[in-house]
């Protein structure tokens, strides 16, 4: 499950333990969030709306 907010993207994972933070922030994550062990939410700024939407069309075309 993805969403999205003005600054974030949450994103639901079945572990957060084993998050590479090092690799969204290569990609110009600003931060990681960890509310809970099955959640995260990673910190783009303005874009993570777009990233979103991206992103859900892309799963969209793979279930097709």
């Amino acid at each position: 499950d993805i969403d999205s907010c003005i600054t974030r993207l949450r994103v639901k994972v079945k572990d957060n333990t084993t998050l590479q933070e090092e690799r969204f922030k290569k990609l110009g994550a600003t931060g990681i969030i960890k509310p809970d062990a099955q959640s995260i939410q990673i910190v783009l700024g303005t874009k993570s709306e777009s990233i979103a939407s991206a992103i859900k069309e892309e799963m969209r075309q793979d279930t097709l």
